[in-house]
């Protein structure tokens, strides 16, 4: 065997060599003891996390820079993106509005995104608003949005 044929050889070996770190619950709960594992249980933690989302009309043309004033936690810049942020803390859910009234809500689970959808229409109410509930889509799983590396 020639030399050149042996790093051939040696070079495929690494190459097909994938290290597999099993992870644990432990191993996230002592996540800085030991940080070279970090990417494993960052791969592990985006598997556990599938998040919710609602896709929904509420019937009624929103003035987004007005309700920017109203509400707490939000971020509207006409500039950069069409829709206010919103950001709702209980339940833990976020929120973009659109001026059209399409309103699309990510939350944990199924309870948290529903409720935080009444929420905000329950506060949309309150300053004068009158949504109506149209064309509810429910979406469980947005796996084409995250990269698991």
């Amino acid at each position: 065997m020639h030399k050149r044929d042996a790093i051939k050889a040696k070079q495929s070996t690494f190459k097909d060599l994938k290290i597999i770190t099993v992870i644990t619950d432990s191993d996230v709960m002592s996540i800085y003891k030991d940080v070279s594992k970090l990417c494993a249980i960052e791969k592990y933690l985006h598997m556990l996390y599938r998040p919710f989302v609602c896709h929904l009309r509420i019937g009624c043309s929103l003035d987004l820079k007005q309700l920017s004033k109203h509400l707490w936690n939000t971020r509207y810049e006409p500039q950069i993106s069409s829709a206010l942020i919103v950001r709702l803390s209980k339940p833990a859910c976020s929120l973009k509005v659109y001026n059209s009234g399409y309103v699309s809500c990510q939350g944990y689970n199924y309870g948290g995104a529903a409720a935080g959808v009444q929420h905000f229409m329950a506060i949309i109410e309150n300053l004068g608003y009158l949504p109506l509930l149209q064309q509810p889509i429910h979406n469980v799983s947005m796996l084409n949005s995250y990269n698991y590396y």
